[in-house]
């Protein structure tokens, strides 16, 4: 649990268990332990994915990352599933003091193609005409 806040050794000695053991309880609150959960499984998709390929998960080049969306993808996962795999990788670099390499353009591009590739892009919504009163205008 206390992984979320990484401590420097001369700090602990400043601070007592107990407030260690509240801060680290309030950041842990930050996300559900269903979310939890889920990003660690994500997480561990991931960092075998990469490893299968001879490559290291964290830090993690964008380029690789995008591979690893597109190849979800392309096996036939949800976008919300894609999405939510992207947001763990970006979490752990995070918690890691990592940028994440979500933040990168191409990351987000990747995820924007295959959100309008499966069909899950959001797509707005026509205009409505409307009178000079601001009420709908009825066909």
């Amino acid at each position: 649990m206390h992984d979320l806040i990484i401590l420097p050794q001369s700090l602990p000695s400043a601070l007592t268990p107990a407030e260690i053991d509240a801060t680290m309880a309030f950041a842990a609150a930050e996300k559900s332990a269903a979310t939890r959960r889920a990003y660690a499984t994500d997480w561990r998709d991931f960092a075998a994915w990469a490893a299968a390929r001879g490559a290291t998960p964290l830090p993690a080049h964008q380029g690789l990352v995008a591979a690893y969306l597109s190849d979800l993808a392309q096996s036939g996962r949800k976008a919300s599933t894609i999405g939510r795999r992207a947001a763990a990788i970006g979490y752990r670099h995070k918690l890691a003091g990592h940028e994440p390499p979500t933040n990168a353009e191409g990351v987000k591009a990747t995820l924007r193609g295959i959100r309008r590739t499966i069909g899950t892009a959001v797509e707005k919504r026509p205009s409505v005409p409307r009178h000079s009163c601001g009420g709908r205008v009825k066909p």
